[in-house]
């Protein structure tokens, strides 16, 4: 599988299920539940799936100088300390696989060992039957999100200095690259929620 995808399979996605009702008293019950879910598709628009690279498509980024202090790009000239307007679009070298430049193209980077990332759900709550077929209670649910895939610049470039004008790729960490993007398996938000219950049985009815 790696050497058709650089990317080595999962197979710890184990997805376990359990619920729980105990009976306190004729009209309590005490319900409870656990499972756990996994993301394998997140952010599928256009972010990091790797068919989006190169060979595949061409992402090119333009940084502009100051328009005020350059000149305009030639039609068929990319900004290469020239200005180029938005209207002037891509120039036809700058889409040609043969002329591919990773100093001016997005780059997508999917670590060979990301794992999956998975969602821990559970509930906790009582009922009590206060009329036949009614019945209510307080409870406790919540979700927990684990090493979700999200992206982040990999390629984010520091700050400039006071005074400082030094190029945008100069100041990122892996020179000669322009912007990488990374899937990054470290999202964990926690959400709890308190709720109560309220539950009306109707009796069913036949309409001949």
């Amino acid at each position: 599988m790696f050497q058709r995808s650089l990317v080595n399979p999962d197979k710890n996605n184990w997805a376990p299920r359990v619920g729980l009702a105990y009976r306190i008293t004729p009209k309590t019950v005490i319900r409870s539940g656990y499972g756990v879910s996994y993301i394998h598709f997140n952010r599928l628009g256009g972010e990091e799936p790797a068919r989006l690279q190169s060979s595949f498509v061409i992402d090119v980024s333009i940084t502009n100088p100051d328009p005020s202090r350059s000149s305009t790009c030639g039609p068929s000239v990319a900004s290469t300390g020239c200005f180029r307007p938005t209207a002037l679009g891509y120039t036809a070298n700058q889409i040609n696989p043969a002329t591919y430049d990773i100093s001016n193209t997005q780059l997508r980077y999917i670590p060979a060992d990301l794992r999956s990332g998975y969602v821990q759900s559970w509930h906790f709550y009582d009922s009590a039957g206060a009329e036949p077929g009614f019945s209510a209670g307080p409870g406790v649910r919540g979700k927990s999100r684990r090493e979700a895939d999200d992206p982040r610049r990999r390629q984010q470039a520091r700050p400039q200095a006071v005074n400082e004008n030094t190029a945008l790729n100069a100041r990122r960490p892996y020179l000669g690259f322009a912007g990488i993007e990374e899937a990054w398996a470290a999202g964990s938000p926690t959400t709890t929620l308190s709720r109560s219950n309220w539950r009306k049985s109707i009796p069913r009815a036949c309409i001949c």
